[in-house]
């Protein structure tokens, strides 16, 4: 049973145009909640009650919103490292089953529901069925299994492409903490991204299996007018 999500928040909206500025993306309002408390909302309904933000940018913003109703990992060098280098610091988080996911994601309860219930084991990632673009962290599998995550693959070659979302077996749990403490352990700097980690692991021998949900169910933040859209395309739930 899924009781922790650990929510990769602290990042700053730099292909917003200038839109998010004054406010984190993750902050921003879809329907009468924020895209990131529509997706806390949703994790409580299912049972996930510990959550843990990993903030950065505009760190205290995100505490008075959400309070002492979540915890909370602090970044402190957010503005020069990578992604991997604010999970590592919330490394020890990864000690038992749990949700990962990055908080500019939308999405419908059905896709929660589908990851949560999920029977495949450890480390299990959701994909979408969404068209792939340049922009988008494109996946390559081989008989259902992950061999790599990454926006370099060829788009006439990428398979699917990443939620930003995965479910982690109390074993999942311990593969990615040992995982992100040998990357830092051996200061791999190229390696920067949940994509990275994700094709690190599968190169390391570990089945990476999936769930894949429907492209309107499902969609990432990055730019005005994704988050136009999404203010049309989701209603709060």
């Amino acid at each position: 049973m899924i009781k922790k999500a650990v929510i990769l928040a602290g990042g700053l909206s730099e292909r917003m145009n200038g839109y998010a500025d004054s406010v984190i993306k993750c902050l921003l309002p879809i329907g009468n909640e924020t895209i990131l408390g529509r997706t806390i909302k949703m994790l409580k309904k299912n049972g996930v009650e510990d959550i843990v933000l990993i903030i950065g940018y505009k760190a205290e913003e995100v505490k008075k919103e959400f309070g002492d109703s979540v915890r909370y990992v602090e970044e402190p060098f957010y503005t020069k490292e990578g992604m991997l280098d604010s999970l590592h610091y919330a490394a020890h988080e990864f000690n038992e089953p749990c949700l990962f996911s990055y908080a500019d994601s939308v999405f419908n309860e059905d896709v929660l529901k589908k990851i949560i219930e999920s029977e495949k084991k450890d480390v299990v990632c959701l994909l979408s069925k969404k068209k792939v673009d340049e922009e988008a962290e494109k996946i390559r599998f081989i008989d259902s299994k992950i061999i790599e995550c990454s926006k370099e693959i060829p788009i006439d070659k990428a398979d699917s492409q990443f939620t930003g979302m995965i479910k982690l077996s109390e074993k999942g749990s311990e593969i990615v903490r040992e995982t992100l403490n040998s990357l830092k352990e051996s200061d791999e700097i190229e390696y920067k991204n949940v994509r990275d980690l994700i094709t690190i692991m599968a190169n390391n021998g570990n089945s990476i299996p999936f769930e894949e949900v429907e492209a309107d169910d499902w969609m990432e933040i990055d730019f005005l007018h994704e988050y136009e859209f999404a203010k049309k395309q989701f209603v709060t739930q």
